[in-house]
């Protein structure tokens, strides 16, 4: 953030000034934009650095660090609905049973590392419900399960097709021993050691009614990170919260969306803050199309009415911003 700022700064102080020499009254006004992670650090620039934007547009951000985030799994759940969230369970129950050699259906035999696998299988269908792609999953798993017959093929066929094929995962991305080396690591090291040591969301299995498997648990998270970065105690969660507000950051003139689908929702912002802070929960029914950052996706006339409302207020906000 204080890269943006010193940007910002540099470009309206001394970059257009030496353009186009504008006197500083008619300078362009800025709005902060961001998604998930970066719809956090929307919401948390305008705290930081009022001055410098009039209104920020904070998409499914994640403005509370969570240690368990059991909330996740939950999530995942309900957007599934109870049928294809037992047929997922199952599917999880029976690769426990089939350890380790099940790993190869899935391609994943390189993951010497359980909890990693766990995780690799577990996002399989939680990314699913969270970018609005329940249908893909639950419309197959549904009356396989209803008809009482075994959902795991269904699974394999889909995690390899469409997780991997389609949306273009991989075992590799989950591989803690891969990440934790600074060279081959990539980008998901960055990502991990927010995780480590400032920010968490680490997705827990819950006590009870868990889709992932309970190998998926704080003690995995623990060991990822003294294994990837050598930290040893937990991320600093209260401290983050208490210097940026969690989901009470003391800001005017931020908008905040999440999707009803979005199992990352609960990490953030829904309900309004006070009239210059509106928080819409955007619900379009049970296909959980209004999922993760579904307001920054380009408009359609197909989507949903509830969607199209929803960007209509923020419209309107802009306006308000921008007069």
């Amino acid at each position: 953030m204080n890269d943006l700022a010193w940007f910002s700064k540099w470009f309206q102080e001394t970059a257009v000034n030496q353009k186009y020499g504008l006197p500083t009254e008619t300078r362009n006004k800025w709005t902060v934009v961001g998604g998930s992670y970066p719809g956090a650090l929307a919401a948390w620039y305008r705290l930081k650095f009022p001055q410098l934007s009039v209104g920020s547009h904070s998409s499914s951000g994640v403005v509370k660090a969570i240690l368990d985030f059991t909330q996740f799994d939950e999530q995942v759940a309900r957007t599934a609905g109870p049928t294809c969230a037992a047929a997922l369970r199952n599917t999880t129950k029976q690769i426990e049973a089939g350890m380790p050699g099940i790993k190869a259906q899935f391609g994943a035999q390189g993951l010497a590392i359980d909890g990693d696998f766990f995780y690799f299988i577990a996002d399989a269908g939680a990314e699913t419900m969270q970018y609005g792609h329940r249908n893909v999953l639950c419309d197959v798993l549904n009356p396989i399960w209803e008809a009482g017959e075994d959902p795991l093929p269904a699974f394999v066929k889909f995690v390899n097709n469409y997780f991997m094929g389609t949306l273009g995962n991989s075992p590799s991305d989950y591989d803690s021993t891969l990440l934790a080396d600074p060279v081959k690591g990539g980008n998901g090291r960055s990502w991990w050691w927010q995780k480590c040591t400032e920010l968490a969301y680490w997705q827990v299995a819950p006590a009870q009614n868990s889709i992932r498997s309970a190998q998926v648990n704080e003690a995995y998270h623990r060991d990822l990170c003294l294994r990837v970065f050598g930290v040893t105690e937990l991320p600093a969660v209260n401290e983050t919260n208490n210097y940026y507000g969690g989901t009470d950051v003391a800001v005017e003139n931020v908008f905040f969306y999440n999707g009803a689908a979005d199992p990352w929702q609960w990490a953030g912002v829904r309900a309004p803050l006070g009239p210059t802070r509106p928080a819409y929960v955007v619900d379009c029914g049970v296909n959980g199309t209004c999922a993760h950052c579904g307001d920054l996706y380009t408009p359609s006339d197909s989507d949903p009415i509830e969607l199209q409302q929803e960007r209509k207020a923020l419209f309107l906000e802009y306006q308000k911003w921008l007069a």
